[in-house]
Order: C-alpha cells, then structure tokens, then sequence
C-alpha cells in the first residue's frame, strides 16, 4: 500500500503500464491493416503518443495520452469490423451495442483471471498504480491488464465475430445497453481459455510460453518492482 501512495513509483509504474498498452495497440492495428495489404492510418499519431508516454512525469498528463490513443486506435479498429457487426466508439455503463458487449465481457474475465495470480502472490488487489482504490474494483488487475486489452480481448472480439462464432443473435438489448447471453458466454471463454494457453515464442524472453505464464511472470515482477528489486517489464 505505502508504495501505491507513493508518487514517483506510480509515475515509473504508469508509464511502463501505458507505454505498453500502445505498442500493442499499435501492432494490433498494423498486423490487421497488413491483412487487407494496407498501411495503419493511426501508426504515427500512436508511436508518438507512445513516445509520450514513456517521458511523462505526471499521472493526469499520462491519463491523459492513454484517453487520446484509445480514441484514435478504437477508431480505426472499427473499420475492421462487419456492417451487421458495427462499432464506431467504445461504450459502457452500459455497453451501447453488441461489439461493445463482448469488449466487456473480455474484459472483465481477463482482469478476474489476473486477481487470481495477484492473491496467489499474497498483493493486495484493491490498490493500484495508474488506477485509483475504488470501492469494489481491483485496481492493480486494472493495472496489468492494460497491456493486454488489445492484443487479447480486442483481437479475439474481432476474431469471434468476422468469423460469425458469435452473431447478433447471440446478445440481448436490456437495461438500456447490449450484453452476450449467459448461455453463449461460453463460446466466449472457451476461445479466450484457448488463447491463454497457446503457445508462441516470446522474442524479447527468447523461448516459447503463453499469455497466461506471460500474466503470471508480470504480478511476479510487479511483487519485485514494489520490493526494489527490480525494474517492472
């Protein structure tokens, strides 16, 4: 807790946290506009908002560069999506269509998968670094799941509905907002259970693993960064 409320380590913190964010999302829209044989029209705004990031020396100022990429990378990767599938912005509170449902869904499952390698460490959850402490939210899954928001659930919501695994059909407008049938969820966890545990080779680790060591080596190295002995990676 004492290092959540210190500034300098949630500066140093945030800025390896939102710096990677952005990579990713750069590499997501790059390896989709590759697909169609096109360059990223957002490549350059985002590898300047990367720059940013990593030379920030204020939280809100930080807040602040994550806001303005997400904005332009959320609009580029709706022109990805089908005409019977469509998504213009990100919505929630509630979810305004079924692409914004499934964003949700993902990641609300994705954080949940990281608080469970964050208590298995013994951290405490509700105190995070970029995030502030809210009632009944875990900040510090917030946290790391920032960096795998668009190579993960991003991708995989792109994925299940280009190739029509999950259809209009399969989500429900209530309340207000769209969210995925309880009884089709499970086309959903079961892709993301696959991409968790797929290996692929790590080139900056240099050998094979999955997401889901990824995520667990990450709570490992934010244990050691609080402890001072380690950078955070």
């Amino acid at each position: 807790i004492d290092a959540c409320r210190d500034s300098k380590i949630k500066i140093t913190f945030g800025r390896s946290i939102v710096e990677a964010k952005i990579k990713n999302q750069l590499r997501v829209l790059s390896r989709l506009a590759s697909y169609r044989k096109l360059k990223s029209i957002s490549s350059k705004k985002l590898r300047t908002l990367s720059k940013q990031s990593s030379a920030s020396h204020s939280l809100d100022h930080l807040r602040g560069i994550e806001g303005a990429a997400a904005a332009i990378y959320f609009k580029e990767l709706g022109t990805f999506f089908p005409e019977q599938m469509p998504f213009t912005k990100r919505s929630t509170r509630p979810p305004g269509n079924p692409v914004n449902a499934l964003l949700s869904y993902l990641y609300v499952t994705i954080a949940a998968e990281i608080h469970l390698h964050i208590m298995a460490r013994g951290l405490e959850p509700g105190w995070g670094f970029f995030h502030e402490p809210e009632d009944r939210k875990h900040a510090l899954a917030l946290d790391l799941l920032e960096p795998y928001r668009a190579p993960l659930a991003d991708a995989l919501t792109l994925d299940l509905i280009n190739h029509r695994r999950l259809r209009p059909e399969h989500f429900e407008s209530k309340n207000g907002g769209w969210y995925l049938k309880p009884e089709n969820s499970k086309i959903a966890i079961e892709a993301l259970e696959q991409r968790l545990s797929q290996e692929f080779f790590h080139n900056q680790e240099g050998h094979r693993t999955t997401l889901r060591q990824t995520m667990i080596r990450q709570v490992a190295s934010t244990l050691s960064f609080i402890e001072g002995k380690s950078h955070f990676v």
